[in-house]
C-alpha cells in the first residue's frame, strides 16, 4: 500500500511542508526518493529543525515499506560523481562503492540497500522484526541465521552477504577503538568553524550523518555540494584526514602536539568550545590536568585525549591572529571597510556618506561583523590575559598582530566583548570577572581616600600598591593610576600629584622636605637666597608649576603649612624629631599651671635639657611652632606668648583604645572617624605614635595589641624565625620575606590573628620586638646593621654597596630577592637616584663623581641647537644617531642627553607628558625661554601654527605622531586640556 504525503505528515506543523510538496507534484512517499531535502531550507517559514524532522519521518517510513512495495530506488548521483553511466539502483550503486568509484550513503537503510536484490524480502522482514533498520546494525551472524529463513537458499544468502561485505569496505570502521573515538566527535565539532562548514553539515544531515564515524567511505573529492567549491572541499577533507591520523593501538603512551605556534600556547582548554568542541570533552581534558594548549604540548596527551582534540589541531597550527585576519578578509568588502574605518576613528556619518547608506545601516553592518569575529578576538584576548595575569594593553595586542590595522580592528571588536572590559584611560583590557561592578566608583573612592588633595606620588607607591590589592584593583599598575588621575582632573608636577590645576603651597612643602637640608627662610626680600633656590628646584623638578612672581605672596601661602623652626625660618613637620611623651608633659604642665599665659622662652627654658637630648627642637621659636602645630585649638598663640583658652584636650587616646578593643578587630580610618566625630588624620596618627598598644595595621587601618593572640610559644617561634632569616641576609629582613616564611611554616599564627598581608605582621612584630631590632617599614634590621641614619635609601645603598655607580637591573634583582613589593622597589629607587645622574637606560653615576668639560658641554649645546632650530623643539625619542655629538667620558644616548639638559645651564629645558615611565623617553627638548610649560601647551601651539581648528581623535593621534611628539599611547592630559576640549568625537582648538 502506497503511503500518501498528507498521511505521512498529518500533524498540523507540517502543513506548509505538505503544501510545498503538492505544489511540486510530490504526492506519495515514493516521490520523495529523488527529493533533496535541502531545498526545504530555502522555503520561507520552514525552520532548519523542522527540515531535519521531515527527513527523519521519511526515513522511518522507508523501514516499513518492503522492497516489493518500492520496486526501484533511483539515487541522484549527478551531484556525487562524474561517471558516465549513473547507477539506476542501490544494488548497482553498492558495487560502485566497493570499487571506490562513488561515495556511499553513510549508514544507509537496510531496506534501501537491498530493495532491488532478488529474493531479499524475507531477509528484510527478519531484520525489521529484530529492530534492525540500518546497515551499521548488521553483523555476520545475521546472514548465518538467514540460512534458516523460508525462501532463501544458501546461494541467495551468500549474495546478500557479499553485498554487505562490499558495503562495509567503504562504510564500516574495522577497529572498535577508533570507531568509538570517531563516534564521540560530531560533524558540528569537526566542521563548524571551517569555511562553508555549515553547508557541509547540512548536506551530511540530509544523508543521516551525525558523527565522524559515519563519513567512512565518503568521497570528498568527487562530491559536489551546492555552495562548496573544490578548494573549500579540500579544506574540509584535510580536517577529516586529521581525525583519522590517530594510531589504532589503544596504548597509554603520550603523543606530543607539534607545529603549534607560540602565540597559540596560551589558549585555555576551556576556550576550545569556541571551536565546536563538546563540553564533555573539555571537562575530560581539564580533569586530566590540562589548562592550556601549552600543557598538552609539554606534557603530551594519551591517544584518547588526542582523539578529543584531533579535529581542532588544524586550527591550532595556524596563529590565532592569522585566523582573525583571514576571517576579516573573508567578510564582504562593505563589512570589512566599515569595521576598519570605524576602528580607525571615522564617524558613522562619514562612513555612511562614503558607501551611500544611512548611519543606522552602518551601525548594523559593523555590529554584525563584530559578532562574526568575536570568538577569534576573545581567544586572542585570552592568550594575552594568560600571560598578563588577567589584563593586557593595546600595544601588546599590536605587537602580537604586527599589523596596526588588524590590531585596531581586533581592539574595536573587543570593545563589545562580555569577557573583557576596556579601560580607556590606560588603553588596557581587563578580564571582566576581575573588575568590580562599580569600577568607576571604586576608582573615585581610591583617588579621594589615597591621593586626597595632593601627595608625592612616588613616595607613596607602597601604599598605593597595598590599597590597590585591598580594593581588588591589583590589575592596575602605577602608570594606570597616574593616567586615571590625570583623566579625572588631577595634575602631575614632576612627582607631585594634586587635585585641580595647581596648589603651589603643597608642592613647595614637598620640595622643601626633599631638597632642603632642614628648613627655609621665608620673607618678602627679593634677594632671599633660599627663595631663589626654591624657585630653581621647583622649575627643575616640578615641571609646569607657576609660582607667584613676588616673594610676599609665595611666602605667605607656604608658611601656613610649615612649622616655625626659628626666627623667620620654617620646616616641614616631616623633618621634626620630637618626643610625643615629652610634648604631652609640656601640654599638661601648661594646663595644670595657675598661669593663664606663658612666654615661649619660659617654657623652653623649663624643658631645655630634655628638648636638646630627645628632639631637634633647639629654640623657643621652634617650640612655638610645634605647640601651634600639635594643639591649635587648645591655646591662643601670639607672637611671643601663648594664652590658655580654658578647654583641656579630651582623652582621645583612651577613647580610641576602647573603640578598637570593643570592636575586637582592626578598623579603617573612616570607621574610626565615624565612631568618634571630630578626629582628623593627624590626631589619629599622633595617638598611634604616642600610645604603644595602639598599632598601625595597614595603610589607614588601625588595631589594638589586645586584639592580637600571641602566646609565649608564638613569640618564641617569631623570634627564632626572624633570627634565622636575618642570618641569611646579613642582618636584614623585609616584611614580605617574614610573612611568606610564616605562611609556609606557621600558618596557624597568621590565620588566628586574621593577618591578610605583610603589613599586618610587620606592625605586630614591631610592637613585640622593638627593643631587639630596628624598624623602618618595610625593613627589619639587626641593631648592628651598618646604617646610622635609618632611611630607606641608606638601607638600600648599604645592601647594594653602591657609592659611585648604580645599576637598575642589579638593584631590581636584589630588591626582588629580598621580597620587596613592586611599590617598595620603585619608591626606594626613586629616593636613591636623587643623588645620582642617569647616563643610560640602566646606569647611574653619583652626582659627586659625574663631570664633563666645558668644551664638551658647549659642543653638546650646539648640537641641541641644531636639532631644535627648524621647529623649535625635538623629541628625545626621535634621536637615533649621536655621531655628530662630541666625544666624552660616557657613551651617548637619550638618557645622558636628558641628564645634561636637566643638570647644566644649557639654554634648553625638557617638557614631557605628565605620566612618565623610567623605561621610555617621552621628553621634548625646547628652548629655555619657550612659552610652553607643559606637553599640552606644545600640542596646542603646533595645531594653531598649522591653522588647524578642529580634528578627530584619529587625526590628532596622527598629527602628534607625525610631529615626533609621541611613539605610543596618547597622553591623557590632551583629553582634559581646556585649550583643546574633546566633545562629540572632535578636538577643538581654542584660540
Amino acid at each position: 500500500m502506497t503511503l500518501k504525503i498528507e498521511e505521512m505528515y498529518a500533524d498540523n506543523k507540517y502543513d506548509l511542508v505538505v503544501f510545498f510538496f503538492k505544489e511540486r507534484s510530490i504526492l506519495n512517499v515514493e516521490d520523495l526518493i529523488l527529493f533533496d531535502f535541502n531545498e526545504l531550507m530555502f522555503v520561507p517559514g520552514i525552520k532548519n529543525e523542522l527540515v531535519y524532522e521531515v527527513q527523519a519521518v521519511f526515513q522511518s517510513c522507508l523501514t516499513i515499506n518492503t522492497s516489493e512495495e518500492i520496486e526501484k530506488v533511483v539515487i541522484d548521483n549527478k551531484k556525487a560523481c562524474d561517471v558516465d553511466e549513473l547507477p539506476k539502483t542501490i544494488y548497482e550503486h553498492t558495487k560502485l562503492i566497493a570499487e571506490g568509484t562513488v561515495a556511499c550513503i553513510p549508514d544507509a537503510l537496510i531496506a534501501t540497500v537491498y530493495s532491488d536484490v532478488p529474493r531479499s524480502t524475507s531477509f528484510l522482514h527478519s531484520c525489521i522484526s529484530q529492530g534492525k533498520i540500518r546497515m551499521s546494525q548488521l553483523s555476520e551472524d545475521d546472514f548465518d541465521r538467514a540460512l534458516s529463513l523460508k525462501g532463501l537458499g544458501a546461494s541467495s544468502v551468500e549474495a546478500l552477504r557479499e553485498i554487505y561485505q562490499q558495503y562495509i569496505k567503504g562504510e564500516r570502521i574495522k577497529d572498535t577503538t577508533t570507531a568509538k573515538r570517531l563516534e564521540h566527535i560530531s560533524i558540528d565539532q569537526l566542521f563548524n568553524k571551517l569555511p562553508k562548514g555549515d553547508l557541509f553539515i547540512r548536506h551530511c544531515r540530509s544523508k543521516g550523518v551525525e558523527n565522524v564515524s559515519q563519513l567512512q567511505g565518503f568521497s570528498f573529492k568527487d562530491t559536489k555540494i551546492r555552495g562548496i567549491g573544490s578548494s573549500t572541499m579540500e579544506v574540509i577533507y584535510q580536517a577529516y584526514l586529521e581525525v583519522l591520523k590517530l594510531p589504532l593501538e589503544d596504548t597509554q603512551e603520550s603523543a606530543l602536539l607539534e607545529d603549534i605556534p607560540m602565540e597559540n600556547m596560551s589558549i585555555p582548554v576551556c576556550f576550545l568550545d569556541r571551536l565546536g568542541m563538546s563540553k564533555d570533552s573539555i571537562e575530560v581534558l581539564i580533569e586530566n590536568g590540562y589548562t592550556t594548549i601549552k600543557d598538552m604540548c609539554q606534557i603530551g596527551v594519551s591517544p584518547y585525549e588526542y582523539s578529543l582534540i584531533q579535529y581542532v589541531i588544524p586550527f591550532l597550527r595556524t596563529p590565532i591572529t592569522t585566523h582573525f585576519s583571514n576571517q576579516l578578509s573573508n567578510e564582504k568588502d562593505t563589512s570589512r571597510k566599515c569595521l576598519i574605518q570605524k576602528s580607525q576613528g571615522d564617524t558613522l556619518q562619514k562612513i555612511a556618506n562614503e558607501i551611500g547608506v544611512t548611519r543606522e545601516r552602518v551601525r548594523q553592518i559593523i555590529l554584525k561583523t563584530i559578532r562574526s569575529l568575536m570568538d577569534s578576538a576573545e581567544m586572542i584576548a585570552e592568550t594575552l590575559m594568560q600571560a598578563g595575569e588577567g589584563c593586557f594593553t593595546f600595544p601588546e595586542l599590536q605587537q602580537l598582530f604586527k599589523d596596526m590595522t588588524m590590531a585596531e580592528c581586533c581592539k574595536y571588536v573587543l570593545l563589545e566583548s562580555n569577557e573583557v572590559q576596556y579601560l580607556s584611560f590606560s588603553d588596557k583590557f581587563v578580564r571582566k570577572t576581575l573588575c568590580p561592578n562599580d569600577l568607576d566608583f571604586t576608582l573615585q573612592q581610591f583617588a579621594a581616600d589615597i591621593v586626597g588633595q595632593g601627595m608625592n606620588f612616588y613616595d607613596h607607591l607602597e601604599m598605593i600598591e597595598s590599597e590597590l590589592l585591598r580594593r581588588n584593583l591589583n590589575f592596575l599598575d602605577f602608570e594606570d593610576i597616574m593616567n586615571y588621575l590625570v583623566k579625572t582632573g588631577y595634575h602631575f608636577y614632576g612627582e607631585y600629584v594634586i587635585k585641580g590645576n595647581q596648589s603651589y603651597a603643597l608642592i613647595c612643602y614637598d620640595a622643601i622636605l626633599k631638597y632642603f637640608p632642614f628648613d627655609i627662610k621665608l620673607d618678602s626680600n627679593e634677594n632671599n637666597e633660599d627663595m631663589r633656590i626654591l624657585r630653581k628646584i621647583v622649575d627643575k623638578n616640578y615641571h609646569g608649576l607657576n609660582l607667584p612672581g613676588n616673594n610676599r605672596a609665595l611666602t605667605a601661602r607656604v608658611a601656613s603649612i610649615l612649622v616655625l623652626s626659628g626666627r623667620g625660618r620654617y620646616c616641614p613637620i616631616g623633618k621634626v624629631i620630637y618626643s610625643t611623651k615629652l610634648l604631652d608633659e609640656v601640654y599638661y604642665y601648661i594646663q595644670k599651671s595657675s598661669q593663664t599665659s606663658f612666654f615661649y622662652n619660659e617654657i623652653f627654658a623649663q624643658f631645655q635639657g630634655r628638648f636638646l637630648l630627645e628632639t631637634n627642637i633647639s629654640n623657643a621659636h621652634f617650640l612655638h611652632g610645634m605647640l601651634k602645630y600639635l594643639y591649635p585649638d587648645d591655646f591662643n598663640f601670639e607672637r611671643d606668648l601663648m594664652v590658655k583658652n580654658g578647654a583641656e584636650r579630651k582623652g582621645t587616646d583612651d577613647r580610641l583604645c576602647e573603640l578598637l578593643i570593643s570592636k575586637r578587630s582592626a578598623m579603617t580610618k573612616s570607621e574610626v572617624i565615624k565612631a568618634i566625630p571630630g578626629l582628623n588624620d593627624f590626631v589619629i596618627a599622633f595617638a598611634i605614635a604616642r600610645v604603644p598598644r595602639l598599632i598601625q595595621w595597614d595603610y589607614n587601618v588601625y588595631n589594638h595589641i589586645d586584639n592580637i593572640s600571641c602566646d609565649p610559644n608564638d613569640l618564641s617561634v617569631l623570634e627564632k624565625l626572624i633570627a634565622e632569616l636575618m642570618s641569611k641576609h646579613s642582618g636584614y629582613l623585609s616584611d614580605a620575606l617574614l610573612f611568606d616564611s610564616m605562611l609556609r611554616n606557621y600558618p596557624e599564627i597568621i590565620e588566628k590573628n586574621r593577618m591578610e598581608n605583610a603589613l599586618n605582621l610587620y606592625y605586630v612584630v614591631e610592637y613585640y620586638f622593638e627593643q631587639e631590632y630596628r624598624f623602618r617599614r618595610p625593613h627589619i634590621l639587626a641593631k648592628d646593621f651598618p646604617v646610622t641614619d635609618l632611611t630607606v635609601a641608606n638601607i638600600a645603598k648599604t645592601l647594594l654597596g653602591c657609592d659611585a655607580t648604580l645599576n637598575y637591573s642589579t638593584y631590581a634583582t636584589l630588591a626582588k630577592s629580598l621580597g620587596w613589593a613592586e611599590g617598595t622597589l620603585y619608591s626606594v629607587f626613586n629616593e636613591i637616584v636623587r643623588d645620582f645622574i642617569r647616563i643610560s637606560e640602566d646606569d647611574y653615576v653619583h652626582r659627586d663623581t659625574f663631570s664633563v668639560t666645558d668644551d664638551f658641554l658647549n659642543e653638546t649645546i650646539k648640537r641641541i641647537g641644531g636639532l631644535v632650530e627648524d621647529s623649535g623643539y625635538f623629541g628625545l625619542s626621535s634621536i637615533f644617531n649621536f655621531d655628530t655629538f662630541p666625544d666624552g667620558p660616557y657613551n651617548w644616548n637619550g638618557f645622558l642627553l636628558e641628564s645634561l639638559v636637566d643638570e647644566y645651564e644649557t639654554g634648553f629645558k625638557i617638557i614631557a607628558p605628565q605620566v612618565r615611565d623610567r623605561r621610555y623617553q617621552r621628553g621634548i627638548i625646547v628652548r629655555e625661554n619657550a612659552s610652553e610649560m607643559a606637553f599640552e601647551d606644545l600640542v596646542v601651539n603646533l595645531l594653531q601654527k598649522d591653522g588647524i581648528t578642529k580634528l578627530t581623535e584619529l587625526d590628532l593621534i596622527k598629527f602628534i605622531k607625525n610631529k615626533g611628539l609621541i611613539t605610543g599611547i596618547v597622553p591623557q592630559e590632551l583629553y582634559e586640556c581646556s585649550a583643546l576640549p574633546f566633545k562629540n568625537e572632535f578636538f577643538t582648538v581654542i584660540r
